[in-house]
């Protein structure tokens, strides 16, 4: 058996596990030889990032309720809390895990769990460091997996796959830091091993066999030009509300100049959709899962606040028009016997 550890900034902006290469390491999970895990730690800190983005998004959407209530007095608006949003999210994520057979390792229970990181702590051994920076999270992290280690039969493995080298592995990110090795018990250190991605962990020959031992995979390479294919891409990138939400979110966070002020950017209009790539990422099952790029030509508003005017007066806030331009990446299902779009995820700018 092989257990993959998944650390949380390999979860980042993925709250929800949309993304190929994690749906990759799901399928992996039903061939019996892969178990996907993360510890109770990992966990908390998933839910601990997705509170700061929700607290910042209810601040824009407290602002914009405000101004919305103003023109439209009689809807209403839903309140929105945070601490009712984000125990929406923890239940929908141990439903996820729990659905998708991701075991989550527990936090430290053994008796000596609490001096053996403070001992680390003090004499700046990985995941702390001499400089002093507080990797305790790290540490329990890595308690709780040196405790999971522990129940493992002789023919168990363990993949470790974190982008922080810097508390976890060596200087080639190839392996686990001397620090950590020194932790593993002598009958286990060849069976547990450190990878910096999950493309890493794809790479493996032991990944690449069961992948092509258990995986339904069909001979069918994705062609962009095929039939009406690259103008039925570019109607959905021009029709997609993800894509114009993070347009709005790159416009709403940066500063713009028009003629006689500078303000934020609002109001995106899409105008135009250059597809750039788009190549199969996956196939599972009957669709593909598309890596994409894009460039999004689109108009906009630029907004700023008049001082001049009080909060209430219809003058408050002046406005001219703006031209902008924007690379994104991200991943959209595609349906190759109905030609027809799935969910997308993983919208970004590039």
């Amino acid at each position: 058996m092989i257990n993959i550890v998944l650390d949380t900034n390999i979860l980042y902006n993925n709250f929800y596990f949309k993304n190929s290469k994690l749906q990759r390491l799901i399928d992996l999970i039903q061939t019996g030889e892969v178990n996907v895990c993360l510890t109770e730690m990992n966990q908390e800190e998933l839910i601990n990032q997705l509170k700061k983005k929700i607290q910042k998004d209810l601040n824009d959407y407290k602002r914009v309720k405000n101004q919305l209530f103003k023109l439209l007095p009689t809807t209403e608006f839903p309140d929105l809390t945070l601490e009712e949003e984000v125990n929406k999210y923890r239940l929908a994520l141990e439903n996820l895990l729990i659905e998708n057979s991701i075991q989550v390792i527990p936090f430290p229970q053994e008796s000596d769990a609490i001096a053996n990181i403070s001992k680390k702590y003090f004499i700046g051994s990985k995941p702390f460091s001499e400089t002093g920076k507080s990797s305790f999270p790290d540490a329990i992290i890595w308690q709780s997996i040196l405790e999971f280690l522990s129940e493992f039969n002789d023919e168990e493995e363990l993949y470790f796959v974190s982008n922080n080298h810097k508390d976890f592995s060596n200087d080639e990110k190839k392996n686990f830091h001397a620090d950590l090795i020194n932790d593993l018990s002598p009958s286990i250190v060849s069976r547990v091993h450190y990878f910096n991605t999950l493309d890493d962990i794809f790479e493996e020959p032991t990944i690449l066999e069961l992948e092509k031992r258990y995986i339904k995979t069909w001979e069918l390479d994705f062609d962009l030009s095929e039939g009406n294919r690259k103008n039925d891409f570019t109607n959905f990138f021009l029709e997609n509300d993800e894509i114009l939400e993070v347009i709005r979110w790159e416009l709403s966070n940066n500063t713009y100049e028009a003629e006689y002020f500078e303000g934020w950017g609002e109001d995106p209009h899409i105008d135009k959709v250059e597809i750039l790539s788009a190549e199969s990422a996956y196939q599972q099952d009957d669709k593909w899962i598309i890596d994409f790029q894009i460039k999004v030509d689109y108009d906009f508003t630029i907004t700023t606040y008049n001082c001049g005017y009080e909060q209430d007066d219809e003058d408050w806030e002046i406005h001219d028009s703006g031209k902008g331009e924007s690379y994104l990446t991200g991943e959209v299902e595609y349906y190759h016997d109905k030609e027809a779009f799935g969910e997308i995820w993983n919208v970004k700018v590039d």
